[in-house]
């Protein structure tokens, strides 16, 4: 009996790992973080001082803030760009999956970059 050959070791687990890590920071975290920054702060309802621009550089000048920042903003981005490339797939778009892969994680990889130097500034 034969051993099956693997020609080449798969990275769809690695996307699928992000996805679902994205799922879960978008239903977790998001929910409270856009709460807090982009509801209650406005009705003002948290006070100013604690929203205030020299709190927050303090804030994300702290490298546990940063990670925090890191993880609502790049998970969700390759969530969506999963989400995005197996929309495309099912709806039938005449795309091949590589391409589709590269212009998908390609645009959340880039977007990461950019958290990653924005964040690097402070």
């Amino acid at each position: 009996m034969s051993q099956p050959t693997h020609a080449h070791p798969s990275v769809e687990p690695f996307w699928w790992f992000l996805f679902a890590a994205g799922g879960t920071v978008a239903a977790l975290f998001l929910p409270v973080h856009i709460l807090v920054h982009g509801i209650l702060a406005p009705l003002d309802l948290v006070s100013k001082e604690a929203l205030s621009y020299e709190r927050m550089i303090g804030w994300v000048s702290n490298p546990i803030a940063k990670l925090y920042l890191l993880v609502i903003i790049v998970f969700p981005l390759f969530h969506a760009a999963h989400r995005i490339k197996f929309t495309i797939v099912d709806l039938g778009w005449k795309v091949s999956t590589a391409t589709l892969s590269v212009v998908c994680y390609g645009s959340a990889a880039l977007a990461t970059g950019a958290a990653l130097a924005i964040l690097g500034q402070f």
